[in-house]
């Protein structure tokens, strides 16, 4: 939840019309193989919504619970408990957790957060929409390879609790 909450908070980038592009989704999707779902779910929802409340976007913090926690379910969902050593079946479970994420906000910006705030809306959901695709194809690769690399140094294959 840490690491979740500080690549956030770390890497982040305001939007033009709200938000914020970061790469906290990377260890949101690594937390979900080793976490599993439910606990992926909760510790990648609250280390994101964590940043959120800590960076003042307080009405996003919500939605970011939400959003993060059905990526890392979905995530872990796809490639189980013990990761995936089948680079296809990872790519397509990054790629879906990526989409969750760049839908989940289009949605919220678009539909759900301009009762919050007026700047926001489908002018500004589609606004951010490319900041949004380009944060969740950045850190959908980057958990691939991440993901790559410990499937080669076993460490997938481990009960998480022996890490």
């Amino acid at each position: 939840m840490a690491l979740i909450f500080v690549t956030t908070v770390f890497t982040r980038i305001s939007l033009p019309k709200g938000g914020y592009f970061n790469l906290g989704d990377v260890f949101v999707m690594i937390s979900a193989v080793f976490l599993g779902r439910y606990y992926g779910f909760f510790v990648g929802g609250v280390g994101s919504a964590m940043a959120d409340l800590y960076m003042g976007y307080t009405y996003y913090a919500p939605i970011t619970l939400i959003v993060k926690g059905l990526e890392a379910f979905v995530v872990a969902l796809l490639l189980g408990d013990k990761g995936a050593k089948n680079s296809i079946k990872t790519a397509a479970a990054v790629a879906i957790g990526a989409f969750i994420m760049v839908a989940g906000y289009f949605i919220a910006e678009g539909y759900i957060l301009s009762f919050v705030d007026k700047n926001l809306g489908l002018a500004a959901a589609v606004t951010n929409l490319p900041f949004n695709l380009v944060q969740g194809c950045l850190s959908g690769v980057t958990a691939f390879f991440l993901f790559k690399v410990m499937a080669k140094a076993n460490l997938l294959q481990l009960d998480p609790r022996d890490i």
